[in-house]
């Protein structure tokens, strides 16, 4: 087909994971090291396709129509993936190890 295996295993990713952000984000503690874990599990740790994953889950969210994307929601998402953020800032600096 054409298309890189890194590329075709992305994608592979993204629709297994398709639905993981939204119900982590309406249904868990942003702020649990837990629900965190399982965002960086879900994408093998690759910003880039978290990336991905968070318009993903916002466009099949509208594709579906209804209830599946509101104002909640979208803030419930955005909580999440500011979490994530910090605590990746905070690795980055050295602030988040031990030792």
């Amino acid at each position: 087909w054409g298309v890189p295996a890194s590329d075709r295993q992305v994608v592979v990713t993204l629709v297994r994971e398709h639905l993981t952000l939204i119900e982590l984000a309406t249904r868990r503690d942003p702020q649990d090291p837990a629900t965190l874990a399982a965002v960086r599990a879900a994408v093998g740790g690759d910003r880039d396709v978290l990336q991905l994953l968070v318009v993903l889950t916002e466009a099949d969210a509208r594709a579906a129509g209804g209830p599946a994307w509101s104002p909640w929601r979208a803030q419930m998402l955005g909580r999440l993936m500011a979490a994530v953020t910090a605590v990746d800032a905070e690795e980055s600096s050295g602030m988040g190890q031990s030792g």
